[in-house]
């Protein structure tokens, strides 16, 4: 029995042996031919179509990689300066307040005429004799109604400055009539017109009803 074991033992070791070397020399011969170029065909197209996909994934992923920032800064500005362009900053405009003013205007209001039997006395710009009236307080009229239409106060507009001419020594200021016309006075003596005279010169006002005189210097 032993025998026959040692027997079987020695040829599978056999067996074996046999099949190692059979694979050896298998695998020499294929090393063989692949240095030759035998298997050259085959590889060369599966190395090429490996290597094409993953080198154009790599393309696809460097571009978007790359875009997309590229994209994002480029059109950030662009927003933002579309929308300041659009909604400029329009500030409120307030008008001036208007202020009513009063003109004022300049002339001479009185100056100086003269007779050889009166001397010299006021008149007006245009050379008419002006008169006083005796019943007037200071600084005030009585002459109203049909006093008023013989003889007609000397007035002037709102905001006219008084001016005297050469040689007229008093004050000229002005006084509210009752119908609110503004009428000249001089030291505080309302003046008036006589609708009597009728070109300069004349005094026939003088001494009428012994209260109306030529207002004296």
């Amino acid at each position: 029995m032993a025998t026959n074991r040692e027997t079987n033992s020695k040829q599978v070791l056999a067996v074996v042996g046999i099949l190692l070397l059979l694979i050896a020399v298998f695998f020499g011969l294929v090393v063989a031919a692949g240095s030759q170029g035998l298997f050259s065909v085959t590889a060369t197209p599966t190395a090429t179509a490996t290597l094409a996909p993953l080198t154009a994934t790599a393309k696809v992923l460097i571009v978007t990689a790359t875009g997309q920032p590229t994209v994002g800064p480029t059109l950030a500005p662009t927003a933002t300066t579309a929308a300041t362009t659009a909604a400029p900053t329009v500030q409120p405009t307030t008008a001036a307040p208007t202020v009513a003013t009063t003109p004022t205007t300049q002339a001479v209001i009185v100056q100086v005429g003269s007779k050889a039997q009166l001397g010299q006395f006021l008149v007006d710009a245009q050379g008419m004799t002006l008169y006083t009236f005796a019943n007037d307080p200071e600084g005030n009229t009585t002459c109203v109604d049909d006093c008023e239409v013989e003889w007609p106060p000397l007035t002037v507009a709102a905001g006219t400055q008084l001016t005297a001419g050469p040689g007229v020594p008093g004050q000229l200021t002005t006084i509210t009539r009752p119908n609110g016309a503004l009428q000249v006075t001089y030291n505080g003596h309302p003046l008036y017109h006589y609708s009597g005279d009728h070109q300069p010169g004349d005094t026939l006002g003088h001494r009428m009803m012994n209260l109306w005189f030529v207002a004296v210097l």
